[in-house]
């Protein structure tokens, strides 16, 4: 079936990326601008939201500030059972945890007053 002339513009809400948390990467165009018009929209009300850089929501290292609401739906999925939900929530908090702290260690190594 073809559309031809017959569509129209899906809300940008729908196509959430993550590069709208850092609009200073963005190219300038007519686009940018009319997605920095519902920058508010786009962040605090998507409906679906695309990891699309290389680093993904399951990875501990994601800084991307909707991973918790992956993990979150990753819960709510059953896609594991409980043990393995608990497993995994432990490894993927520990393994974050214990990267945060490292690079806490090296920043205060880094300014260590002699």
């Amino acid at each position: 079936m073809t559309l031809a002339d017959n569509w129209s513009k899906l809300d940008l809400r729908w196509n959430q990326q993550g590069c709208i948390y850092w609009p200073q990467v963005l190219p300038e165009s007519d686009f940018t601008r009319t997605t920095l018009e519902k920058y508010d929209e786009l962040v605090n009300a998507p409906y679906i939201v695309h990891f699309l850089s290389q680093s993904k929501p399951w990875n501990f290292k994601c800084m991307h500030p909707l991973t918790h609401r992956f993990i979150y739906y990753l819960k709510e999925s059953q896609w594991f059972t409980k043990t393995e939900w608990m497993k995994w929530w432990y490894k993927y908090y520990y393994s974050r945890f214990k990267w945060l702290l490292g690079d806490l260690n090296e920043t205060l190594n880094m300014v260590k007053i002699k």
